[in-house]
């Protein structure tokens, strides 16, 4: 890992990003791996024209979770263990980046424990293999926006702020080349050129491992684009100019009240509601404010009475498995009323301000509910 080009990016990068990298070694032998787990080559593209992805979940599937609201720890996923090479890229990656996991043992050829990784029974890892970008899918045009441009093979978001913890780590198992998509970050996507200065983009190569937290994790969008780097020729170790495929691991924790809530009995969930809404209206937050965020929509106007289908149903509450969009959108109006905004100088800022305060008193009125139950062993 050029040493150079790491203290380049670190000094234009997002607050709370943290590069690092592992052996290529490590890296070939988990995306063999996968390879021989079933995960497709991609042909063709998306929708859009956007370079096609292929996914493989192992552990507990996100994409139930957003997409259905229910958590399972099996059946929609493969189990973690039955990728004991990942595990190992996985954990060379965090101790490389200064979270080092507890220490495994193995002998000869044996699968590596998942004691390698911290809380396996909240892990959620998505192995996602990208199709082959074009430098020429990125317009030069000032006007064009990322979102719209049909360059991203993952569109611009962050992480559903009530389902997972921080950090959220990536690493890189093949990549690199002009035309191979590639990882960024950036603010006001929608307003963006593809050289503006609101956006990040990482020349990739095999072994780079990323770890999102605090403001790269909360504050801004990430995605994959294929394309060439606007900053390619100013960097000091340029990737090599062919065209790969992106083969790359994402993994990050459910909360433990998003496992909590899914498995929590009505009563149990009336009461945690009901010390939720005591305690957020005793904060300082109005009652549109606390509405926004336990039904993911703007109900202004509706005080009181608003927040009572909350305690009458407990499908009604769907915080757990909100994108952070469109908590953010529901928040937009009341957070406005509330002048909240007036005294930090930004709305944005002050939307994200109060959904991460309502989410820490979520958070502890989980305790007075039951305790997280163990999943079994044999479903991780």
């Amino acid at each position: 890992f050029n040493a150079a080009c790491h203290a380049w990016c670190l000094m234009r990068s997002p607050a709370g990003l943290a590069l690092g990298a592992i052996c290529s070694e490590l890296a070939s032998a988990a995306a063999a791996e996968l390879d021989a787990a079933g995960l497709p080559a991609v042909r063709g593209r998306g929708k859009n024209g956007r370079g096609k992805a292929c996914i493989l979940e192992a552990g507990i599937s996100y994409r139930r979770a957003l997409n259905r609201g229910v958590i399972l720890t099996s059946g929609a996923a493969i189990p973690v263990r039955m990728l004991p090479r990942c595990i190992d890229a996985m954990a060379a990656a965090m101790d490389a980046l200064g979270f080092v996991p507890p220490r495994f043992v193995t002998t000869g050829s044996e699968p590596l424990s998942l004691a390698a990784l911290p809380a396996p029974e909240r892990l959620s890892l998505v192995a996602r293999r990208y199709g082959l970008g074009s430098s020429s899918s990125i317009s030069s045009s000032s006007s064009s926006s990322i979102s719209g441009s049909g360059s991203c093979s993952l569109r611009p978001h962050r992480d559903a702020f009530a389902l997972f913890d921080e950090p959220v780590f990536g690493l890189v198992l093949r990549g690199g080349g002009i035309g191979a998509p590639k990882f960024f970050l950036c603010r006001d996507h929608a307003q963006l050129s593809p050289c503006g200065g609101s956006r990040f983009e990482l020349d990739e190569f095999g072994g780079l491992t990323l770890c999102l937290t605090g403001s790269a994790r909360y504050a801004w969008d990430h995605g994959v684009i294929a394309g060439k780097s606007d900053y390619h020729s100013s960097l000091a170790c340029k990737a090599p100019d062919v065209v790969q495929e992106r083969l790359s691991l994402t993994w990050r924790w459910f909360r433990k009240s998003a496992l909590l809530w899914a498995s929590t009995e009505v009563i149990a969930a009336r009461r945690w509601v009901c010390h939720f809404i005591e305690s957020a209206l005793t904060s300082g937050f109005s009652h549109d404010e606390v509405n926004a965020f336990l039904g993911g929509e703007d109900e202004s106007g509706g005080g009181e009475e608003s927040l009572r289908r909350f305690l009458q149903s407990k499908d009604a509450v769907m915080v757990p498995w909100l994108r952070a969009s469109v908590l953010e959108a529901a928040l937009r109006i009341p957070v406005h009323r509330s002048g909240r905004s007036a005294g930090i100088g930004d709305t944005e800022d002050a939307i994200l301000m109060v959904a991460l305060a309502l989410l820490r008193l979520w958070d502890q009125s989980a305790d007075h509910v039951t305790k997280l139950p163990n999943p079994s062993s044999r479903d991780i």
